[in-house]
């Protein structure tokens, strides 16, 4: 099946050699077959607010070329939901404006790629094999982290992070056995 792309803008989207000008009401555009991605030109009055993905099994050379292009378009949020082949995010290391990253049910294990998004403040990780946080821990504006069903037994590397204001939640499943430190436990929720 053809890999799909949304695209959720404020204004016009003109995908050059993919599909036709979207008006400015329609807030979607499809990137269809995402792994045979020549030239793509996008105009838009407005920002990317939005990439989510559906269907998509991308593999590492279209994983590079979609993070080129977001790196064009500054994208804010992105969301490869399912993308179960999912291994690697370096290709997204540039991706510096990225304010919210939804990796749910990708099979993403190392954070390292993630470093230096320090605008960060959404993560999703849900049913990831993600087991090492410490790449996260200069992520200093996170406020949201979603770890439940990942294989993390330990929050320790999150520990400079608790004195962070707008740390508002960690995410875990209520048997989800993971050391705590009580600095983060205020920011615990269970489900």
């Amino acid at each position: 099946m053809a890999a799909v792309l949304w695209l959720v803008t404020l204004g016009v989207v003109l995908m050059s050699g993919v599909f036709l000008i979207r008006p400015w009401y329609l807030r979607r555009a499809a990137l269809v077959e995402l792994n045979r991605l020549g030239r793509v030109e996008i105009v838009t009055n407005g920002s990317v607010q939005f990439v989510i993905s559906s269907e998509v099994e991308p593999d590492s050379a279209a994983l590079n070329r979609l993070a080129i292009l977001l790196e064009r378009i500054d994208c804010r949020r992105l969301g490869l939901v399912p993308c179960r082949n999912l291994e690697d995010l370096s290709p997204l290391a540039g991706l510096n404006g990225l304010t919210l990253l939804d990796l749910r049910g990708t099979h993403v294990a190392d954070l390292s790629p993630l470093a230096g998004l320090s605008r960060m403040t959404e993560l999703y990780l849900r049913y990831t094999p993600v087991s090492d946080l410490s790449p996260l821990a200069g992520l200093t504006g996170l406020d949201y982290l979603d770890l439940s069903d990942t294989r993390v037994s330990d929050l320790s590397p999150l520990a400079g992070l608790a004195g962070l204001k707008d740390l508002e939640s960690i995410i875990l499943w209520k048997d989800q056995e993971v050391r705590i430190t009580d600095s983060l436990e205020r920011v615990i929720k269970r489900y």
